[in-house]
C-alpha cells in the first residue's frame, strides 16, 4: 500500500491510477483524512447517470458472487 499527500497525488495523479490496478493507494490530505483509491473493473461502465441504492447494492452482490 502506497501513501501520497495530496499534492503529490494531484502532481502524479496517472501514476497513481496505474499503480492503483495492482494495489490499493492511499491519499492524506491536508486535514490528515485519508482516502483509499482502488482499481475496481476495466468492465465497469455506468449505464445510466443516476443509479438507486437499490442498485448499487444488487450489483455489488452480483459482482462478489461470481
Amino acid at each position: 500500500m502506497s501513501i501520497y499527500t495530496y499534492e503529490e497525488a494531484y502532481q502524479h495523479f496517472a501514476q497513481l491510477l496505474e499503480e492503483a490496478k495492482n494495489t490499493t493507494v492511499t491519499v492524506k490530505n491536508l486535514k490528515g483524512e485519508m482516502f483509499a483509491i482502488q482499481f475496481i473493473s476495466p468492465f465497469l461502465k455506468p449505464t445510466k447517470p443516476n443509479l438507486t441504492r437499490e442498485e448499487i447494492v444488487s450489483y455489488i452482490r452480483e459482482t462478489r458472487e461470481r
